[in-house]
């Protein structure tokens, strides 16, 4: 189905979007959401009713401007806020501050310090993974080859 198409069942269904709006439903499935999601996002911004076929054929028909949108999209991901490691340790400090049981009082302070210590999911900081993330592929093979031989290393120690 062509933009033609596309065109002419939106105004039999006398919806008109226009150039901004296509860019918004664009810009939407380039950060992975939904058709149905989207549906709901252009109501809710710009108060017009598609559905989903309409967004399903955005993203067929526009692949190549959602891939660049995407890609501005994912290297972008230092303006998220928890990813500041500053906002993470606020955010702690809030939950901490209204948490009502030891238990989760503790789990806040555990978290805080591990924030500190540098240590994030699986003891790689954002440092460590935005550094592997510039690798080239042949630089990244050769870190996994890396990383196997210390593992078997450090598993051969432990028997």
């Amino acid at each position: 189905m062509s933009q033609t198409t596309v065109r002419t069942l939106i105004k039999k269904k006398k919806i008109f979007i226009t150039d901004d709006q296509k860019m918004f439903i664009c810009n939407m499935i380039a950060q992975y959401k939904k058709p149905r999601e989207v549906v709901e996002l252009i109501k809710d911004e710009h108060d017009i009713n598609i559905d989903s076929a309409l967004v399903s054929r955005y993203k067929k028909d526009n692949q190549k401007l959602i891939n660049k949108l995407r890609e501005t999209f994912l290297s972008t991901v230092v303006e998220v806020p928890i990813a500041q490691k500053r906002v993470r340790l606020e955010r702690t400090e809030e939950l901490y501050d209204i948490a009502k049981s030891v238990p989760v009082k503790l789990k806040c302070l555990s978290s805080a310090r591990e924030e500190v210590e540098g240590k994030g999911a699986g003891g790689v900081t954002f440092q460590q993974f935005n550094q592997y993330n510039q690798l080239t592929d042949e630089e990244l093979q050769e870190k996994i080859k890396e990383i196997e031989f210390k593992v078997a290393k450090a598993s051969a120690e432990e028997v």
